[in-house]
């Protein structure tokens, strides 16, 4: 939606920050009570947690996301938006020792069927002995 409107001379990762510091006065009176409190109480996991969060969920993956999208059509790069709950996930796993329930890991398997499915070649999807439409 914003590319068209930004013109090609602002580099794809700037429509991410453009986006995050735009929304910030939206977002901002929904979490300032306690704001100054909750940092102070953190320790240094609680910090690190946040540099993740804000570093992969607020930074890398919006441009990542728009830098998929000036290499190819929105349409593919909005089908890999249903990995971000898995990697989300498997994150959590790794660095948080979060338990992930037995649904939980079907769920994130069909997600990754349903996006190789969407993205795979037409030519690799064929079963054998059956022949293409006409």
């Amino acid at each position: 939606v914003a590319k068209p409107h930004l013109g090609a001379r602002i580099p794809a990762p700037s429509v991410a920050m453009i986006g995050t510091t735009s929304a910030l006065p939206f977002v901002l009176p929904f979490g300032a009570a306690g704001f100054g409190d909750a940092i102070a109480s953190l320790d240094l996991e609680g910090w690190l947690a946040a540099i993740l969060l804000a570093a992969g969920a607020s930074v890398f993956a919006p441009i990542l996301f728009n830098v998929g999208l000036s290499l190819g059509r929105a349409s593919h790069a909005g089908i890999y938006l249903y990995l971000n709950p898995v990697f989300g996930a498997v994150a959590s796993v790794i660095w948080l020792g979060e338990e992930l329930p037995a649904l939980a890991i079907v769920g994130g398997a069909l997600v990754i069927a349903g996006v190789a499915i969407a993205t795979l070649p037409r030519s690799l999807l064929r079963l054998p002995g059956r022949r293409a439409a006409a």
